[in-house]
């Protein structure tokens, strides 16, 4: 088999996407694709991405350490008759995120996260980040949007002209009981800055979760 072309490449992977099945063959045509030696330095190194009893990596945990920023805009003058903040149309969280107190609307977030997987069925995540709004005089927007034909799905509560709204760090994991049976675990806590301040009495929250899911 020839070496792909950037464009198959591509083509493979998005492919990919839509039918788990093709993923161990996409990751082999991206070791063809690039040097094989740098791929299994950053634990690319699995059959398939759903399936932990097969991953494979010479380094102890396969330890992944990601760091990033998602920003959406905000608007700083509500009375110009120009709307400037982004408006999140697909009711979501933020993956990274599942403490969902702020959303990707007037918002910035730095983030580092760690994960690693020190059993085949064990699988480990702790975050850090660094919550600002992008834009003081908008608000600091909530919610995950449109749910029912009766909510609109997002509130929120002013800035006060003030950014910083939160440091969040979480540590969340994942125990495969077998193929079909999983145990989500996660824990997250805000430590809520001026913004937070400027709406409420109380500045921390917590939030965790326990979670079974059986998949067939």
């Amino acid at each position: 088999m020839g070496k792909l072309s950037y464009d198959d490449l591509i083509e493979s992977i998005y492919e990919c996407s839509f039918d788990s099945e093709r993923w161990d063959q996409a990751l082999n045509q991206v070791r063809q694709h690039v040097n094989a030696s740098a791929i299994n330095l950053i634990g690319l190194e699995v059959a398939t991405h759903d399936n932990p009893f097969v991953y494979t990596s010479n380094t102890w945990a396969n330890p992944w350490l990601r760091a990033g920023i998602n920003s959406g805009s905000g608007d700083n003058n509500p009375w110009d008759n120009t709307h400037g903040t982004f408006f999140q149309m697909i009711p979501s969280t933020p993956i990274q995120s599942p403490f969902p107190f702020y959303n990707l609307m007037n918002n910035q977030d730095v983030f580092v996260q760690l994960l690693a997987r020190p059993l085949p069925n064990v699988g480990l995540r702790l975050d850090f980040h660094w919550l600002n709004l992008n834009a003081g005089n908008d608000l600091w927007y909530t919610g995950s949007g449109a749910g029912s034909n009766t909510d609109f799905g997002y509130f929120g509560a002013p800035g006060y002209g003030q950014n910083s709204l939160a440091y969040l760090t979480h540590i969340g994991g994942v125990i495969f009981l077998s193929q079909e049976l999983k145990l989500n675990v996660f824990y997250g806590h805000a430590f809520g800055q001026e913004v937070i301040r400027s709406n409420y009495s109380g500045a921390a929250g917590d939030f965790g979760l326990l979670e079974v899911v059986y998949g067939f």
